[in-house]
């Protein structure tokens, strides 16, 4: 199987470090449910399909969109387009080979329910009756889109890494899938601004960014290192812990004496009793930009190339250890992923480019 990256020139601005223990412990349940299995059923073969795409009459503008977004990069994966067409006088049937999107008359008629409840803003779910898979979504516009680019990554792999690189694999027989899926995203927050010709493309980022994780996220904000170690208790102790040369008052990211401490700090907000559940945990610079220019910072920064993102990975990594240490001593079990809002000043990709052409780490710390 073939894997195509389209201009392949950055990772994924949101940086992610995953850990597993080995250890037995209670493990936090989540509503969401994963059960995907790969039949030997086909949809398409080379080139050639019985499966329509269908949309409610009088479709929403991201209902389109997903279709389109279906359609097309099925076609990029396989060579076949599947005709789009809206549910006009459709009900379901057994036999019928449909993907179904959004609130149709063949969901209507399938007797497949809906959480929308539970699914919030940006939930989805995929269902697999007879030879239809629904797509379905939460009360909002973007569960149906999300879904969509989470059937296209089980179907045909296809991940967004950011506004000009993707990936997915080239088949030329695409099984049929039995789904049984919901999932309600680990961020539960986007701000698309639809003036942007690439809000698409953080649309595409978004859904990749929440993959198939059974996660529940810690602390919502995104800005919230200035608040985990707060100016006003810190500072006057511990100057250095805090941004030389920036206007916004930002950490500094380096020092590892404060990453200590700010690993204690998340330790004990995750074993606090109404955060078991959680296992995912977002750290982001205050709001604003600035970052610091300590000797420390400006040497990193000059090893990396001017990447402050570089910075941000390195950080995130030594908090991954830092802080899973304390679990682990602890007796937690968790696995814990930790992400770091890129942005402004954070927003290059900390790559750099190897002899053959490819975009590579520029180290492994």
């Amino acid at each position: 199987m073939k894997k195509w990256l389209k201009i392949l020139s950055a990772v994924l601005c949101l940086c992610i470090s995953v850990s597993a223990f080995s250890a037995c412990n209670q493990e936090p349940q989540s509503p969401n449910r994963f059960e995907i299995r790969e039949t030997s059923e086909t949809m398409i073969v080379n080139g050639e399909s019985e499966y329509k795409i269908v949309i409610p009459f009088g479709a929403t503008s991201y209902e389109v969109l997903a279709s389109r977004e279906l359609a097309d990069f099925l076609e990029e994966a396989t060579g076949c387009r599947l005709p789009v067409t809206d549910d006009s006088k459709l009900t379901f049937e057994e036999d019928a080979k449909y993907i179904s999107l959004g609130e149709t008359e063949l969901l209507k008629s399938s007797g497949v329910v809906v959480d929308r409840e539970y699914l919030g803003s940006y939930g989805y779910q995929l269902n697999t009756k007879g030879n239809t898979i629904f797509v379905s979504g939460s009360n909002t516009d973007y569960g149906v889109l999300f879904g969509v680019y989470k059937l296209l990554y089980h179907l045909v792999g296809f991940e967004a890494f950011t506004y000009d690189a993707y990936a997915l694999d080239q088949k030329d027989t695409l099984h049929f899938y039995e789904f049984d899926v919901k999932d309600k995203p680990a961020c539960g927050l986007i701000n698309i601004r639809k003036q942007r010709t690439d809000s698409i493309n953080a649309l595409r980022m978004f859904s990749s960014a929440n993959g198939d994780n059974n996660r529940e996220s810690a602390l919502g904000s995104g800005h919230n290192l200035t608040v985990l170690i707060y100016p006003g208790e810190y500072k006057a102790d511990h100057p250095d812990w805090f941004a030389q040369g920036s206007e916004i008052e930002q950490l500094c990211l380096s020092n590892e004496e404060m990453m200590d401490e700010l690993a204690r700090v998340v330790f004990e907000y995750l074993i606090e009793p109404e955060n078991l559940q959680l296992n995912y945990f977002l750290f982001g610079m205050a709001d604003g930009g600035g970052y610091c220019h300590c000797p420390s910072c400006t040497a990193l920064l000059e090893k990396y190339g001017g990447k402050n993102s570089a910075i941000a990975v390195r950080f995130t990594n030594a908090m991954q250890i830092k802080i899973n240490s304390l679990l682990e001593a602890y007796g937690d079990t968790r696995e814990m992923t930790y992400s770091f809002l890129m942005y402004n000043e954070y927003d290059d990709p900390p790559v750099k480019e190897d002899g053959n052409g490819n975009f590579v780490p520029y180290d492994d710390t």
